[in-house]
């Protein structure tokens, strides 16, 4: 390597912030100074020698020595940052985007070209950085704006313009405060304030004027702009039109009050978030003591563990839960005092996330109304107990005396009096049926509970596989929960999933693609929600109180025979089970009973967990 012999020249050399590299008129390396050996990883003795092309990526190799035979040529200073950019290959192979200042030195041993090289990886990245936050905040739909510490503003972006209706230009170099109504001047300035002594402040809602001379309520957002160093050099805002979203708050707000059950919304932590004047009449609390608080603060402490895993279950699946529906709590005053509640659900998808809104009622004169009714039931089951039995015999008698009529007087009666006996006949059939169901109410009422471990899903699976038995020319798709497990009387919830399953059978019948489903899912107060689903006829849901009282049919498009007291049954025996049954349906678009039953947990060695069985011939 060519020794320098001025000494001001290599103090010169070694003291340049960048890394300098001489070549030759041949283009070979004959000086380079230590931040030359730092910045490409060799030693100058190594690099002593070396074609220039050494330190030039392989893929543009090829055509350096042309750049260098250019220049050469017209050896003119080029400045760093005139335009001429190069990547750079250090000695392990890695390169680097480099800018380049080239100068020509002329010698005793003939012309030196002289390069500064600057590894710009970090301004190209914070060029490029720049450049994607301009496009950024050049296509927000939110108004974005900057503006110094002395509030003359500096950005303003086409949403700004369009949400204030003045142009870049015009605001521009302005005060920012020429859009701060009068008396929003004050908070305004303590805002900024806040920001430029680095300090955080929360979004805020406030007012702008427009340049129409219209007000605008807006959500505004307030960051720091700041230098290289962090200094704090300037204020950036974020806003957004929020005059829609507070019209419909309003219009929400006097629906909430306007509703006559106690409503209280939580937010997606479980805290309250809103309350209307009934919840506090209801619980005994003003809203701004239970806002924020957590939901919890309303469920009594004997329920309290598990209601976290209740939410997490709705929130799951979200959809609404209307009142009477099956879902029963008890709930807690502010005073410690309990009553017995019946809640509607429903989720409000927001800005903020899910919200879910929950409606309760006090349905402490209700529970007492329908035991008094009970009660009243019991008597009543026991009379038909006794009128079964006492109208057993004359109907035996009309039953005889209609097959005497039809074989020995067939030919007197002719055909219309043997059509009449028939139907008489069939009458008494009827009423002998209705007097069987009547007796088997009356020995569910009487009947003692049992109550043990069932698996729900494997007694439905054996329901299915019957049904299919009885028609193996119908093809259903039968989906099945298993294992279920809940506590009742093994007798009398065969009796339920028989009654619903048949009835699924039923008023699928007919349908090419029939499915019937199963299931069950948590419900409150350590119960779960058992449910039978069809896609068959389904029924008219402006019938649905009538469902399961006695001697009602479903208002369908199909009718099917029966006495109509088999939901009547299945509404008993859950009663029974101090459970709770209801429906859903639409005509012609399928049916979903529901009802609940103290959960269970497994035996020991329970079967299989979590699969789905059809029976043999189905699909």
């Amino acid at each position: 390597m060519r020794q320098i012999t001025d000494p001001i020249l290599a103090g010169l050399l070694e003291a340049a912030p960048d890394a300098m590299v001489c070549v030759d008129s041949d283009g070979r390396i004959v000086l380079v100074n230590a931040q030359a050996e730092r910045l490409f990883g060799y030693p100058r003795e190594e690099l002593s020698g070396q074609p220039v092309e050494i330190l030039i990526p392989d893929a543009v190799k090829a055509g350096h020595p042309a750049l260098r035979a250019g220049y050469a040529a017209d050896p003119r200073p080029r400045p760093m940052g005139a335009g001429l950019e190069l990547s750079a290959r250090r000695r392990d192979g890695t390169t680097f985007p480099a800018e380049i200042s080239l100068s020509a030195l002329d010698t005793d041993q003939g012309l030196l070209v002289s390069a500064a090289v600057r590894d710009v990886t970090q301004q190209r990245q914070a060029a490029l950085a720049q450049a994607l936050l301009a496009s950024i905040i050049e296509s927000s739909h939110d108004a974005v704006t900057g503006h110094t510490l002395d509030r003359v503003v500096t950005i303003w972006n086409p949403a700004a313009e369009q949400l204030y209706g003045y142009t870049a230009a015009e605001m521009v170099g302005t005060p920012i405060y020429r859009l701060a109504p009068g008396e929003y001047l004050i908070a305004e300035r303590k805002n900024t304030d806040v920001i430029v002594r680095g300090e955080r402040l929360e979004p805020y809602q406030t007012e702008r004027i427009r340049k129409d001379g219209t007000t605008v309520a807006v959500s505004v957002t307030l960051s720091p702009i700041t230098d290289l160093q962090g200094t704090i050099i300037g204020i950036s805002g974020v806003s957004r039109d929020i005059s829609v979203q507070q019209r419909a708050d309003a219009r929400f707000r006097g629906l909430l009050e306007a509703a006559p059950d106690a409503t209280v919304c939580i937010d997606q932590d479980g805290r309250i978030v809103l309350v209307n004047a009934q919840a506090e009449r209801l619980f005994g609390y003003p809203r701004k003591e239970l806002s924020g608080q957590p939901v919890e603060i309303l469920i009594p402490d004997a329920v309290k563990a598990g209601h976290p895993a209740l939410r997490a279950g709705y929130a799951a699946d979200p959809r609404p839960r209307p009142m009477g529906a099956g879902l029963e709590l008890s709930a807690r005053r502010r005073d410690g005092t309990t009553f017995p509640a019946e809640i509607s659900l429903s989720a409000i998808d927001t800005d903020q996330g899910l919200l879910i809104s929950a409606a309760v009622r006090d349905v402490t004169e209700q529970r007492q109304a329908r035991d008094d009714l009970r009660r009243i039931n019991q008597n009543l089951e026991s009379f038909s107990y006794s009128l079964a039995h006492d109208l057993r015999t004359p109907l035996r008698a009309l039953s005889g005396f209609s097959t005497v009529l039809i074989e020995d007087y067939a030919d007197t009666l002719g055909e219309d009096g043997r059509g009449y006996a028939r139907r008489i006949e069939a009458a008494g059939e009827h009423m002998g049926r209705i007097l069987d169901d009547l007796l088997r109410m009356s020995r569910i009422s009487g009947a003692k509970i049992s109550l043990r471990q069932v698996d729900l899903g494997a007694e439905a699976a054996a329901i299915a596989a019957e049904l299919q038995r009885q028609d193996p020319g119908r093809r259903v798709c039968f989906t099945i929960q298993q294992p279920a497990w809940a506590l009742g009387d093994l007798v009398l919830i065969r009796e339920v999933l028989h009654n619903l399953l048949g009835n699924a059978w039923k008023f699928t019948s007919g349908r090419d693609n029939a499915s019937i489903e199963f299931g069950m899912t948590p419900a409150a107060d350590a119960r779960v929600c058992c449910y039978v689903r069809d896609n068959g006829a389904g029924f008219n849901p402006a019938y649905t109180y009538k469902l399961f009282q006695p001697f009602q049919r479903l208002h369908t498009t199909q009718e099917f025979a029966g006495t109509g007291i088999g939901l009547a049954s299945v509404r008993q025996i859950v009663d029974r089970h101090n459970g709770r049954t209801w429906a859903e349906g639409t005509v012609g678009d399928g049916a979903t009973f529901f009802f609940t039953l103290l959960a269970a947990e497994p035996p020991a060695q329970p079967d299989e967990p979590g699969r789905l069985t059809a029976p043999p011939g189905s699909r």
